[in-house]
């Protein structure tokens, strides 16, 4: 069952300690439950989107274009698909890697953007609807994993320093 995989998968993204760590199950499970080869994810820090993991040593010399396909996916918060015609404008590096499709996921909290999750297939018209329904269920689940994530590390560092002036 369909919802029984993503379930697990959503498990494993409560069990990260990190920020780092949970980005990386969250494109590895992500790329398992649609069979993708390749993933990044990038989440807004200081008003700026950063690439926090890619599956893929090439896509690490990858930026984020100020008009590119993931700041307008960021930006809309709507899901983007590209395959055919609109492959010729993506990075040299996604074309070295012989992409034939790439699906972008906005990740949003409530009414704001926090990052996009992009999946990468070898194969042509690649992204289904039944894989997108999939990946927005897993995305929401991801998303709630971020914010708790961010939220404890947060609270660690205010009680640190709690901890250190208390100690004066």
């Amino acid at each position: 069952n369909i919802l029984e995989t993503i379930n697990k998968s959503a498990f494993k993204l409560l069990a990260s300690q990190s920020l780092e760590k949970l980005c990386v199950t969250i494109v590895e499970e992500a790329k398992k439950l649609v069979g993708a080869e390749h993933g990044s994810i990038y989440l807004l820090e200081k008003h700026k989107l950063e690439k926090i993991y890619t599956s893929s040593h090439i896509l690490k010399k990858t930026k984020v274009k100020k008009k590119g396909y993931t700041e307008q996916t960021f930006r809309t918060r709507k899901i983007t698909i590209l395959r055919g015609i609109e492959m010729e404008n993506v990075d040299p590096e996604v074309k070295s890697l012989k992409i034939k499709s790439v699906v972008l996921i906005p990740l949003s909290y409530k009414t704001e953007s926090i990052g996009v999750l992009t999946l990468y297939s070898l194969k042509e018209e690649y992204f289904t609807s039944k894989q997108l329904y999939i990946l927005k269920l897993f995305s929401s689940m991801a998303c709630l994993a971020i914010v708790k994530t961010k939220l404890h590390e947060e609270t660690k560092k205010a009680v640190e320093v709690r901890d250190r002036f208390i100690a004066l």
